[in-house]
């Protein structure tokens, strides 16, 4: 339960962002997500630390940690062009 709630909290609320798209209101849905990201995290790592052998529990969240936060930078770059596209056609126009 620890690992569906969340994600259920979290669909609500960009939900609510894409009905109301303000600034105060992506504000609020980024403070929800993050509170209940920490739930999710527990019950996530647990579930892999139950399934993990002891063995191979650090290599196991070592990669795990890993391919979790490659998508930063490659967000990033992703993002950075149309974050300046979209600036110069605000300000063309």
């Amino acid at each position: 339960s620890l690992l569906v709630w969340p994600m259920f909290g979290m669909a609500a609320a960009t939900a609510a962002l894409l009905a109301s798209p303000t600034l105060p209101m992506l504000v609020a849905v980024m403070a929800v997500t993050g509170f209940l990201n920490g739930p999710m995290d527990i019950a996530l790592f647990t579930l892999r630390q139950r399934r993990t052998d002891p063995a191979w529990m650090g290599r196991a969240f070592a990669v795990s940690m890993s391919l979790n936060f490659i998508g930063y930078p490659i967000g990033a770059a992703i993002g950075g062009p149309f974050a300046n596209c979209s600036t110069v056609i605000r300000a063309a126009g």
